[in-house]
């Protein structure tokens, strides 16, 4: 991120910008008539893969995001 876009270094990260407990993306979801597709926690470490470049399936380190990420591409590749 620091050769590709330096400018975003200095933004803010807030995790708690939505409140998980209530659901609003699953009822935004059925509002629209789409499909849920799931949820995937806030994990720093697949934040960290991602700038890397580097893929949050080839290591644990992303064991909190990686298992809600495969089941939502599951969902997609089986549509």
């Amino acid at each position: 991120m620091q050769e590709r876009a330096p400018e975003l270094l200095n933004l803010v990260a807030c995790g708690e910008a939505f409140d998980s407990s209530v659901g609003r993306a699953a009822k935004m979801c059925v509002d629209a008539g789409v499909s849920f597709l799931g949820k995937v926690p806030l994990d720093p470490q697949l934040c960290k893969a991602v700038e890397e470049s580097r893929s949050c399936f080839s290591d644990s380190k992303c064991a909190a995001s990686a298992p809600a990420l495969k089941q939502i591409i599951e969902k997609l590749v089986a549509t």
